[in-house]
Parts: structure tokens; sequence; C-alpha cells
């Protein structure tokens, strides 16, 4: 399973999460204004990895709404 979370700030680290995450699956964590520069920047980048769970932290504006829109009609899953 491939996990792409992204958040702001990052409340859980890879570290902490890691135990929980089984062989063959990988976390992706990204902190807004840290790593990327908005949610919606986020959601196009993780859509090219092809994750099965896209975790996003907030819907702040249209343009997030619309990428997670998008990422909802793929394959992956928006949470």
């Amino acid at each position: 399973m491939r996990l792409s979370c992204f958040q702001t700030p990052v409340k859980f680290t890879n570290s902490n999460l890691s135990p929980g995450i089984r062989n063959g699956s990988s976390l992706s964590q990204s902190e807004v204004d840290t790593h990327i520069e908005s949610f919606a920047e986020g959601v196009r980048s993780a859509l090219r990895r092809s994750p099965d769970i896209v975790v996003i932290g907030e819907v702040r504006d249209p343009e997030t709404a619309q990428a997670e829109m998008g990422c909802s009609k793929s394959s992956g899953r928006a949470r």
C-alpha cells in the first residue's frame, strides 16, 4: 500500500508511524510551506506516484478542493 500524507504542521512523523506499516508498503509525508507550496500541489504531485490513499490535512481553497476531487476520481482514495 502506498500512502501520501500532507499536513501543516506534521503531527506524526515517519518514525512514529513506521512500526505499523507492513512490508512492501510506503508512507510519504510532506509539510505544507516546508516541503510543498500548497495542499493542491501536494495532491497533484502524489497522483504522479499512484498512491493507494492520499491524506489531506485541510482543504483551504478551491484549487485544493478541485485537486482532491480529481484524486477521488482516480484510482487513489482521498481522505
